[in-house]
């Protein structure tokens, strides 16, 4: 879900590198901007992704830290963009639900009940 989450948003990202695309930056701040951060962002949440099929408790916390951030980030964009901001955040909030809940080494022992 991370995996497919964070390709979907690093492609919205470069979408948004046009001006056209972005109506306006909250606080005077440029699209470039904007267009920046959340790229940085996808690009940060695919290598958590990948990182995370290895299995290290770090993976995790880098997939936690990384979806909390876009999670933020995405707030920032809800005057532009409200249904897919409201969308994305919402499944940041899943994916650290999933990742602090599922993961660990609860996952490294193959045994998901408790």
């Amino acid at each position: 879900m991370s995996t497919v989450r964070s390709a979907y948003d690093l492609e919205h990202n470069l979408e948004t590198t046009s001006p056209a695309s972005i109506p306006a930056g909250p606080r005077g701040l440029g699209w470039i901007v904007f267009a920046g951060i959340l790229l940085i962002l996808g690009v940060l949440e695919v290598c958590a992704a990948f990182a995370l099929f290895v299995g290290s408790e770090v993976a995790r916390w880098f997939g936690i830290v990384a979806a909390s951030m876009n999670a933020m980030a995405q707030l920032l964009f809800l005057h532009g963009y409200p249904l897919w901001s409201v969308a994305m955040f919402s499944v940041d909030i899943l994916i650290v639900f999933a990742l602090a809940v599922y993961g660990g080494a609860q996952l490294r022992r193959g045994s998901t009940a408790t």
